[in-house]
């Protein structure tokens, strides 16, 4: 029976990654793995990696703020709105600005001490407070984080994440230590979605895999309820979509269908963890009646993003 199941989630993975008139025609055909060198495969231009900055920008944030707060109690800050915790401060969703701001210093980028902590404002009040009485950090991190070359360099940290996601054996691989042919399964179905382009051959696919990873994460840690929601979960759940739905659609579609039925299901382990005891879930939101369903709409029109490329951003990302 399991060689059986492993054969399945073989074929099914290949029927994810037929031809169609989406797919990028020269593009990608391998995702970063293990190599004797060490080396990543996927390779980004300066240019390249400007342009995709931008792109990530404006997914996250239309007016352009390199730095705003989260209503759950930390700062997001950058292209896009990497986590900041206060100290003390030790939530589910992890802070990514920290290890970014410490990758951004080793690359060059010339970045305060303090932006290299926690975050200064431990609250929204204190926040709002400082935007109110224009604390010149605010100044400070909207110059040093807007510049051309820092744009370039968080897209790079950001693509990196999501190499090293998809790299055999790194620490944050999400290939490691799986059952029998779920790696392949899930490398796959990455390299599927990453050959569907748009008619001007922008890599979707390829964007969307990168922006979730960061998104949502590698999904290696658990969630609500143990269950939970980033790439790894996302790529492995293709196989439970529709087989009519996948006949039909581009495995891009498939990977955002994915997703969002994963998101409902983080949405009702929510639920389960914060009835269990009729209170919040750690960490989190203070009321215990609160619902992660007041973030679906969001969610869903992030992931819909995907299915475009704004006209500003034209650059072929090969």
């Amino acid at each position: 029976m399991q060689v059986f199941m492993i054969l399945f989630f073989v074929a099914y993975s290949h029927l994810l990654a037929q031809d169609s008139p989406n797919n990028c025609s020269s593009t990608l055909n391998a995702l970063p793995q293990e190599s004797a060198a060490g080396e990543n495969f996927i390779f980004f231009t300066d240019a390249q990696l400007t342009d995709l900055g931008h792109r990530l920008w404006e997914t996250y944030n239309s007016e352009k703020k390199i730095i705003l707060w989260d209503e759950r109690g930390f700062a997001c800050v950058g292209i896009a709105q990497f986590l900041w915790e206060p100290a003390g401060v030790n939530t589910i969703f992890g802070d990514d600005w920290r290890s970014c701001a410490l990758a951004l210093k080793s690359q060059g980028v010339a970045l305060e001490d303090w932006m290299l902590g926690p975050s200064p404002w431990s609250s929204e009040e204190e926040f709002n407070r400082a935007v109110e009485q224009h604390d010149p950090r605010l100044e400070q991190l909207r110059v040093s984080l807007s510049t051309p070359l820092v744009i370039r360099e968080q897209a790079r940290v950001i693509v990196e994440r999501f190499q090293k996601a998809l790299f055999l054996n790194s620490e944050n691989s999400i290939l490691n230590n799986l059952p029998p042919g779920e790696a392949e399964l899930l490398l796959a179905n990455a390299k599927a979605v990453a050959n569907v382009c748009d008619e001007n051959q922008r890599p979707l696919g390829l964007f969307a895999l990168i922006d979730y990873t960061h998104f949502k994460g590698e999904g290696l840690d658990g969630g609500y309820n143990t269950q939970s929601w980033g790439l790894q979960r996302v790529l492995w759940n293709m196989q439970n979509i529709d087989p009519a739905f996948v006949r039909t659609h581009s495995a891009l579609e498939i990977f955002v269908a994915s997703a969002e039925e994963i998101l409902e299901e983080r949405i009702l382990n929510y639920r389960i963890e914060r009835d269990r005891n009729n209170t919040p879930v750690p960490n989190d939101k203070p009321d215990a009646h609160f619902d992660e369903s007041v973030y679906r709409d969001f969610w869903y029109n992030h992931l819909n993003n995907y299915f475009s490329w704004p006209e500003a951003f034209t650059q072929q990302l090969n």
